[in-house]
């Protein structure tokens, strides 16, 4: 809920907060509370693996809210290491948290980190517009002017709403508390 009403400093306490565990000792933390958790998940018919499955998702869009937050509070290196540690955490969306991390290198200036972080971006989904569009702007603020005429073909059809970088957060069907 912080999230959706723009309280972006309370949102950010919230998710790191929920990423502040990884999946398996949340699944060893549900798993020894007897009275709680392990009746709702053995009526849910719920395994471990399902649980891990489900536990990966919500870490995920923890992270895409958490690291969108930081954007909208131009907290670009906070951006950064929360992308950088859902790479790190290996919890699917390699080419999402790329992207993130190549976006927050561009807005901190540090233009050869983010062409890495985008390449490796693009490279992952290649459908992926938004990480040819900055990775274009990257190339031209290193001075790459024939590397960013090449990223045009990839990014040129995108709508200003499609080039903002939280974007992908209004596609996740997510509930904020």
């Amino acid at each position: 809920m912080s999230y959706q009403v723009q309280k972006y400093d309370q949102a950010v306490m919230i998710l790191k907060e929920a990423v502040g565990r990884n999946r398996h000792d949340t699944l060893v933390w549900f798993r020894s509370s007897e009275k709680i958790y392990q009746p709702i998940l053995k009526n849910a018919h719920i395994d471990d693996a399902t649980l891990l499955s489900h536990l990966r998702k919500g870490y995920s869009e923890s992270y895409i809210l958490l690291i969108a937050a930081f954007y909208h509070q131009s907290q670009y290196q906070d951006m950064l290491a929360a992308s950088l540690n859902a790479l790190k955490a290996n919890i699917g969306e390699e080419a999402l948290f790329a992207f993130y991390a190549g976006a927050a290198s561009y807005f901190l200036k540090n233009y050869q980190n983010s062409v890495d972080y985008l390449n490796r971006s693009v490279e992952a989904d290649p459908a992926q517009k938004i990480g040819y569009y900055y990775l274009g702007l990257s190339h031209k603020a290193l001075g790459n002017q024939k590397l960013y005429q090449n990223t045009l073909p990839q990014w040129s059809s995108l709508t200003e709403k499609e080039k903002n970088i939280t974007f992908p957060v209004e596609a996740l069907k997510v509930r904020v508390y």
